[in-house]
């Protein structure tokens, strides 16, 4: 996330004053044109010949979630123009497009002003996301509601009161160059790592390791702003999408558990109790085991997330499927999992990326 404490421009560092930034409006004149997009069907669109990129309500690989014949009579947007998921579990999610694209339903277009250059773009779509993710609730308060009315995002000024593109441009050039070098150490980490001896790894169903459950029904409705964690369906941020106060001393799920996303496959260890979205059919999923701690979670995580990956909102997934999953595992000289291994694996791992992974930070400290 970007940093709006301390301010970096030329690699010399100095506080912000924080009086120099302003609201924007999306809409004003010297930010953005608001297109609502083209709102396709992605299921009713050839994929023969594809050489137009799809982009839908996704928070991975810029929301470009499949490729597409060109449609006649509609031209695709331009490369370079931005997108934004106005709703849903990726509610702010916006990205700069790469080559000329269309949209889905609830992905809105935004014609960059022409002072923005891309780094500038990469500025403003953080703001965008972190505004995003803070006012406003997915499934509840949506931007499609504000997205031409009342959303504004906050960002730093020149002396005219204008959104101060220079600052923007140097602040992300030095991001960017800082993440260049920690890509560089996350490389040779890799030379440091030992090599899997897949011959002594078995096959295992998810329903024969884990007890499956899925949580009771909430909505974040019906309960107040506290301090333990909602899980719902999601590729980020571990699941959490809110902080909500228990209605009683036994309104929780118990932590050390893995929870599966039946939307997209995504998996998270969660070490603490916390609220899990229940109630519907993409509630999340939970799987327990005694043999779990932190490592393993992290270790399996990965693993049930490779081996689920084709799940989607046309395939999601459900209790009964997931138990018939096949993963791949570790095993001793007995046949059983090996936990162990697992847990020392994940241990030198983190050990070997731990001073690398902190220096990987968006913003400047």
């Amino acid at each position: 996330m970007i940093d709006t404490n301390s301010r970096t421009t030329n690699n010399t560092k100095h506080l912000i004053d924080v009086r120099e930034w302003k609201a924007f409006h999306l809409y004003d004149d010297c930010m953005f044109g608001i297109d609502m997009g083209t709102k396709m069907d992605k299921a009713k669109m050839k994929e023969l010949h594809p050489t137009v990129n799809f982009v839908g309500r996704a928070n991975t690989n810029n929301g470009i979630t499949t490729c597409v014949d060109k449609v006649d009579g509609v031209e695709p947007y331009p490369e370079g123009y931005m997108t934004l998921s106005l709703g849903g579990e990726y509610l702010g999610s916006c990205f700069i497009q790469p080559k000329p694209f269309y949209t889905s339903q609830n992905v809105v277009v935004l014609i960059p002003n022409e002072n923005m250059t891309d780094n500038v773009k990469h500025f403003i779509a953080t703001m965008i996301f972190k505004t995003s993710r803070t006012k406003y609730k997915a499934f509840v308060d949506e931007l499609n509601r504000h997205i031409k009315t009342d959303f504004e995002i906050r960002l730093p000024t020149d002396s005219n009161g204008q959104p101060d593109w220079d600052y923007m441009e140097s602040y992300m050039k030095a991001v960017m160059e800082k993440c260049e070098k920690t890509l560089e150490n996350l490389k040779r980490t890799d030379d440091a790592k030992h090599l899997i001896d897949v011959r002594k790894w078995g096959e295992f169903r998810v329903g024969d390791l884990f007890d499956i459950s899925r949580p009771i029904a909430r909505s974040t409705q019906k309960y107040e702003k506290g301090n333990i964690a909602f899980v719902a369906s999601g590729c980020f941020n571990n699941g959490v999408v809110d902080y909500l106060k228990p209605k009683d001393e036994k309104d929780y799920d118990e932590g050390n558990c893995l929870t599966i996303s039946p939307v997209d496959g995504y998996t998270f260890y969660q070490k603490d109790r916390f609220l899990g979205r229940g109630g519907a059919g993409s509630s999340i999923i939970i799987l327990r085991n005694d043999m779990l701690n932190e490592l393993r979670g992290q270790y399996l995580s990965t693993v049930i997330r490779f081996a689920c990956k084709a799940w989607n909102y046309a395939n999601m997934s459900n209790k009964a499927k997931l138990a018939d999953t096949i993963i791949n595992l570790p095993i001793t000289s007995t046949g059983e999992p090996d936990w162990q291994y697992m847990e020392s694996y994940m241990k030198s791992v983190m050990n070997n990326s731990e001073q690398t992974i902190s220096n990987l930070s968006i913003a400047t400290q």
